[in-house]
């Protein structure tokens, strides 16, 4: 018996996030792998702010060691030009990985 060599692919969820006090007319955009949801529990909101997804799309790879989340799908189609020969974007708008 032989060990086969496999590839393994990890996925995730990037979210940008839409924060806002409408008494204040304040807003930010905020770009994490929690959800509108979720972000609140890690990350408290001040009294009278609101949350709420702009955007999310699928990314390839994973976040350890902080690193960045990647690039949304038509970021990345802005910036593929700017990619070292043979390097490989992060994301994918399909339900498979990016080749």
């Amino acid at each position: 018996m032989s060990l086969q060599p496999f590839a393994a692919f990890a996925e995730y969820r990037a979210f940008e996030l839409r924060i806002f006090n409408e008494e204040k007319g304040t807003e930010r955009l905020v770009r994490s792998t929690f959800d509108d949801l979720q972000y609140p529990t890690y990350h408290p909101l001040d009294p009278g702010e609101r949350i709420q997804i702009v955007q999310s799309w699928r990314c390839w790879g994973n976040t350890s060691k902080f690193a960045p989340l990647c690039l949304k799908p038509e970021e990345r189609a802005d910036n593929e030009d700017a990619l070292e020969p043979g390097a490989q974007p992060r994301t994918s708008s399909s339900g498979e990985p990016a080749t």
